[in-house]
């Protein structure tokens, strides 16, 4: 037995003559239990950076929008103007679909950490999964994005750009483009470019109400005159 004298004289703690009457099973589990609460996180540190998330997730479409409408807006060609026609509504349904998928993916990884080593041969299943995902949701958003601006975009209300990019022939434009810039080391980089814009641009067409050439020619003439007044104005020759 010990008694107060000792305990003082050989400088031995509470928390020390304790540890001496546990078992290894014990003090292993002790010492877990220790690690556990030294790598504690409080889980309201979160709350703001989710309300931020759920806040930008929510505007994000609205944004898009608005850039886009404004751009074709204010584009002309001659002195005729550019309409847009595409709803917010369109792109919200859009992104929404993104936003799910993308859930469901967070989801699966989320289940996947919970299991840890029960499952570990899934790991490298997954992240194949997830290499897929964001090529095959890279490629289809930007698809159905283009779709929407191409069949909502018209010109002096007689013309109206048409056009359809489709998903797996996008998909496979990406996939064949980034393999090659890797094998290459970036050398191929410019010609995927390249490579992409001729795809976009060859699924892309002009539908006319009218004659483009007497359009064209009313958008010249209107431009000379424009052109004339403002000499006139500055008193300036014009050869």
């Amino acid at each position: 037995s010990w008694g107060p004298g000792k305990y003082y004289e050989e400088d031995i703690t509470p928390q020390e003559e304790y540890e001496d009457l546990l078992t290894e099973e014990e003090l292993e589990l002790l010492g877990e239990m220790e690690e556990e609460e030294d790598l504690y996180i409080n889980p309201y540190l979160f709350i703001p950076f989710g309300v931020l998330l759920l806040i930008y997730c929510a505007l994000l479409p609205y944004f898009d929008f608005i850039s886009n409408r404004f751009i074709v807006r204010n584009s002309r060609f001659g002195n005729g103007a550019f309409s847009f026609s595409a709803t917010v509504g369109d792109f919200y349904r859009l992104y929404g679909k993104w936003f799910a998928a993308t859930a469901v993916l967070v989801l699966i990884w989320v289940a996947a950490m919970m299991a840890g080593d029960k499952d570990i041969a899934f790991f490298p299943i997954l992240m194949l999964l997830t290499i897929v995902f964001v090529g095959g949701t890279r490629a289809y958003f930007q698809s159905r994005r283009t779709n929407i601006l191409l069949q909502s975009t018209r010109l002096a209300q007689h013309h109206q750009l048409a056009g359809y990019i489709p998903f797996r022939g996008l998909f496979w434009l990406m996939v064949s483009n980034n393999f090659m810039v890797a094998i290459t080391l970036g050398l191929m980089g410019p010609w995927a470019k390249v490579r992409t814009a001729r795809f976009m641009l060859e699924r892309i067409q002009l539908v006319s109400e009218e004659s483009l050439d007497g359009f064209v020619e009313q958008q010249s003439n209107e431009a000379s005159s424009l052109a004339e007044e403002v000499a006139d104005v500055f008193d300036l020759d014009l050869v």
